[in-house]
């Protein structure tokens, strides 16, 4: 029997395989399944400290972002480090310390180049504002440091 015979008769992993070449479509998952969580706002402050993140021209940062059981995503920030003129950390940020009770699901580099304009703040400034680079690894585990270049 192939896959599409198993996706008519309701059988398969979710029966998300509803044609050949394992093209998807997104079910109802069965009554006994919990759909994931939905993100209906992202995070603007530290989920530490409550602080804003902010960032001025010739600094940069890491943010880890992470998500609680009750699937609630927060963010948290590393240490501010200062970009030499080519754009480049003089010292590579550090991860934040991350509470036990969330898991960590990906983590971004940030740096406010030479060009940046005034304050660029987490969650309220564009992150297309001039002079602002950013890059996000997703994670299975932390590593030992953040990759920055």
């Amino acid at each position: 029997v192939g896959m599409e015979a198993f996706a008519a008769a309701g059988e398969g992993i979710g029966s998300v395989y509803a044609a050949a070449k394992g093209m998807r479509t997104n079910p109802t998952p069965p009554a006994n399944v919990t759909p994931s969580p939905s993100i209906t706002s992202a995070p603007t402050t530290d989920g530490a400290t409550g602080d804003a993140i902010t960032l001025t021209a010739n600094n940069g940062t890491v943010v880890v972002w992470g998500m609680n059981s009750a699937g609630t995503v927060s963010v948290y920030q590393g240490n501010t480090e200062p970009l030499d003129a080519a754009g480049n950390f003089t010292n590579a940020p550090q991860f934040p310390i991350v509470p036990d009770t969330i898991c960590p699901f990906a983590y971004q580099v940030i740096k406010a180049g030479a060009t940046t304009s005034g304050t660029w703040t987490f969650g309220s400034s564009n992150w297309n504002a001039t002079g602002l680079s950013h890059s996000a690894k997703d994670l299975c585990t932390m590593p030992p440091r953040p990759v920055t270049s």
